[in-house]
């Protein structure tokens, strides 16, 4: 039998189909056979205030296919596509299968698997900007 698998933890919460569910108090393993289900731990969702780099607010766009806040239309869809392809450009050389995993993701709308190899994109993004952050620094002092 396929079909996405969650384990979850006491009391955790996640989104099914815009519809937030929670566990009860014992960890139990629950499988979503619908592959058109969109489901979303609510402990990998971002806040609006939290989608402050170029990575971040792409995760925070699928996010917000996945919880039906923005539909999934061609138009949407085409958007997130192009904002891709700007990621990969500027990621060039760095993340590439991250990238493919995204973009076959997204194109058999896995949205969900699509925000876990976003999370990946976060730590790399994270530490060129502390590289660069730490970099503008040594530059004032100097």
């Amino acid at each position: 039998m396929s079909g996405l698998v969650l384990k979850l933890r006491p009391n955790e919460k996640f989104i099914i189909n815009g519809v937030v569910i929670e566990n009860g108090p014992k960890v139990h393993r629950i499988r979503i056979c619908d592959d058109n289900a969109r489901v979303l731990r609510c402990s990998d969702a971002i806040k609006p205030e939290q989608a402050t780099t170029p990575v971040k607010k792409l995760y925070y766009g699928i996010q917000l296919l996945i919880t039906g806040d923005l539909p999934q239309d061609e138009e949407t869809l085409a958007a997130v596509d192009k904002e891709i392809a700007v990621l990969e450009t500027a990621f060039s050389g760095i993340g590439q299968d991250v990238f493919s995993n995204i973009k076959m993701a997204m194109s058999q709308n896995r949205y969900y698997s699509a925000l876990c190899s976003l999370k990946r994109l976060v730590v790399i993004e994270n530490t060129l900007l502390d590289v660069k952050t730490d970099q503008l620094d040594r530059q004032k002092v100097a």
